[in-house]
């Protein structure tokens, strides 16, 4: 296939795969260094850009990194080495980075979707927003059940678990929603979905107060974990728009179980 310039592969972010108007109002997606106009040999997609990632991108001969998370996010007052490495090393490889967040999130096939194949659901939907994801296990299984199997799904060292009062490991259940990376505060679809455990990545401690008031089983599963299958789906869905692209191997989780 002939090589893309930048701005062909974003336009294919844009209107197939992550549309921008479905990021939320904060996010801040989209091209974040290089240029648009750079003729692209090969694409490197990660959840984050770090050193490591950009050095990966020049030895493999990638000029292009789409990632998950923007690695500029808020305004920057320097482009100092020691404040934001990493922005400074892909400005000078030259390598153009773009972004794709919560609009990747919330898009058909995109991170909460990915999450809820990963972790063996079917029957999988969107509810009346289209932004939030569930489905059903396979078979009735126990709290208990479902946490292991998200965890060795997902191959997680370990997994946090909130049980309100009245719950048990033991009880049965079926109905699954999803949130990755950090769960998004909303709660309102719940009850119109029927969702009776979320599957997220972390959450703030008030957050754990409010699902736990409000009755729901949630597993913690961690941010790095939920989000990399959506990572891995992203790649081959840009593989099928028939552009050269790759998995990093230096995409890592940062923590570290004792």
């Amino acid at each position: 296939m002939n090589k893309l310039k930048a701005k062909e592969i974003i336009k294919i972010m844009e209107e197939q795969i992550a549309p921008p108007h479905l990021a939320e109002d904060w996010d801040s997606p989209g091209l974040k260094t290089g240029s648009s106009e750079n003729m692209v040999d090969k694409v490197l997609v990660c959840l984050d850009v770090t050193t490591d990632v950009v050095k990966e991108a020049v030895e493999k001969g990638c000029n292009m990194i789409i990632s998950h998370h923007p690695f500029i996010f808020k305004g920057i007052s320097d482009m100092v080495e020691e404040n934001v490495p990493a922005v400074c090393a892909a400005v000078r490889a030259g390598i153009t980075v773009f972004s794709a967040h919560t609009n990747l999130d919330y898009a058909p096939n995109g991170i909460n979707d990915s999450l809820a194949a990963a972790i063996g659901l079917k029957d999988i939907v969107k509810d009346l927003d289209g932004k939030h994801t569930y489905g059903n296990t396979q078979t009735k299984m126990t709290v208990k059940e479902l946490a292991e199997d998200v965890k060795a799904r997902l191959g997680v060292p370990a997994v946090k678990i909130i049980l309100p009062k009245g719950k048990s490991m033991d009880d049965h259940i079926s109905r699954v929603g999803v949130s990755c990376g950090a769960f998004d505060s909303k709660t309102y679809w719940f009850d119109k979905c029927g969702i009776e455990v979320l599957v997220t990545g972390e959450l703030k401690h008030f957050d754990c107060i409010d699902l736990e008031r409000q009755s729901i089983i949630t597993i913690g599963a961690g941010h790095y974990f939920t989000e990399y299958p959506g990572v891995i789906k992203l790649a081959e869905m840009l593989n099928e728009c028939g552009i050269i692209c790759e998995v990093s191997e230096k995409d890592r989780n940062m923590y570290s179980v004792v």
